[in-house]
């Protein structure tokens, strides 16, 4: 079996690179002298298909594919860019071969774009039986692991079938007879950290797929693509998003009870709750202080998210603030992530981050809404958290980061009684 040839274009280069990508021949062209070549846009945005300077593919939206075109069977210069942008997002030579069709992925981990070139020409499975991989885009989620079970079964003690595919990478193929399936992807090690759930995923007859894990807004979860070979891409966006409840009331001991899509986060204040999978939509958030009466908010849960919701003020009248979280991890992984959340009571002015003589993320943070957040080197310096106008340091102290972590310092409680800050570790 002859190996494709990817040319790859570094510093006006090309090297020959040999594409794992396997072989057989391709039924989807009948000319001997074309191959076929398509975008799918694993990004944010749309993008568009360039071979040097004709447009191939234009405005490929987020999550879809775009239809092939033949191109001579030689090598290519290939590039992704933006619509309207001058600038290229990648570019590399790539081998076309008489009769085969490749997908070219387009996708974005950490602050880098990224493409990978398929040959969607792998041996087709036996009779009653489909060829499955996945390809891990996502270096904000990790490294992860993936559970396949039919529809109706419960994760339980099944086994990984593909296990530790961090980004970006294929993991190999597995044949699976054709049918119903959940496919549930969970942080590498941990079967209890879904990252995606797919309750119900077609796998057809003598087909073969590729499922493409995308990043997304919140950094943790996944959205998944469902390749199929030399024919439809279908869209398997998460249905969730994870979110958690923090309490800093101006009572201390406050008994606070937070009902979210079906479930219930029960805290004493000043206390930071865990994040919990809820599912995505337009929901109420039911809230009970100290077993009194229910007091209803409305908060719109996105697809993907990670949120923060903060109750502060008097038990009789809570305000819920909500705060987007960016729980991607470091682009390195001797770096750190470092953000402030003011929960602080009792005081309209804003509040700043000092570490080292150095505003961490931004300076003026009001009650109730978090900084933008800092990469910095993982230490153990000291921080300064001051009051706008204030002649003194509210907080004062030593903070130990590790590197490859997300952090959030929260300050909360009540100034004029009790209040304090604490470091959480968010991954």
């Amino acid at each position: 079996m002859r190996l494709p040839i990817r040319f790859a274009a570094t510093a006006g280069v090309m090297t020959a690179l040999l594409a794992a990508c396997g072989g057989g021949s391709s039924q989807s062209d009948t000319n001997g002298s074309t191959g076929q070549v398509r975008l799918l846009n694993a990004t944010d945005s749309p993008v568009d298909l360039y071979r040097e300077e004709a447009k191939l593919g234009a405005s490929v939206p987020s999550g879809s594919a775009g239809s092939y075109t033949a191109l001579p069977a030689t090598g290519h210069f290939l590039q992704t860019r933006r619509p309207a942008a001058t600038g290229t997002l990648t570019g590399g030579g790539y081998l076309v071969d008489p009769g085969r069709r490749y997908t070219l992925v387009a996708y974005r981990t950490g602050n880098a774009d990224g493409a990978a070139y398929i040959d969607e020409s792998a041996e087709a499975p036996i009779l009653a039986a489909a060829k499955l991989r996945v390809f891990n885009t996502s270096g904000e989620t990790g490294p992860v692991d993936v559970y396949i079970t039919p529809a109706s079964q419960n994760m339980g003690m099944a086994p990984r079938v593909f296990t530790g595919i961090s980004a970006p990478t294929f993991s190999a193929f597995t044949q699976l007879p054709a049918g119903n399936y959940r496919i549930r992807v969970t942080a590498a090690d941990d079967p209890a950290g879904i990252r995606l759930d797919l309750p119900s995923v077609a796998l057809s007859n003598a087909e073969v797929y590729t499922l493409v894990l995308t990043r997304t807004p919140g950094g943790v979860l996944t959205h998944g693509l469902l390749h199929r070979h030399q024919a439809s891409l279908l869209a398997l966006g998460n249905t969730s998003a994870r979110v958690r409840v923090v309490a800093s009331m101006t009572s201390q001991g406050t008994q606070v009870s937070a009902r979210l899509g079906g479930t219930t986060h029960t805290l004493v204040s000043p206390q930071i709750g865990t994040y919990q999978q809820v599912p995505a939509g337009v929901s109420s958030i039911e809230v009970r202080m100290n077993g009194g009466p229910v007091v209803a908010r409305t908060v719109n849960v996105v697809a993907g998210h990670d949120l923060t919701l903060v109750l502060m003020g008097s038990p009789n009248a809570p305000a819920l603030s909500v705060i987007e979280d960016d729980n991607a991890l470091p682009v390195s992984t001797t770096a750190t992530k470092l953000r402030l959340v003011n929960g602080l009571n009792d005081l309209a002015s804003p509040l700043t981050l000092i570490r080292d003589h150095t505003v961490i993320g931004s300076s003026d943070v009001p009650p109730g809404a978090a900084s933008i957040t800092s990469h910095l080197s993982a230490a153990a310096p000291s921080y300064e958290v001051w009051a706008q106008g204030s002649t003194q340091a509210l907080l004062t102290g030593p903070l130990v980061l590790e590197g490859n972590r997300v952090y959030t310092l929260f300050v909360l409680g009540d100034r004029a009684g009790n209040f304090g800050g604490e470091l959480i570790a968010d991954r």
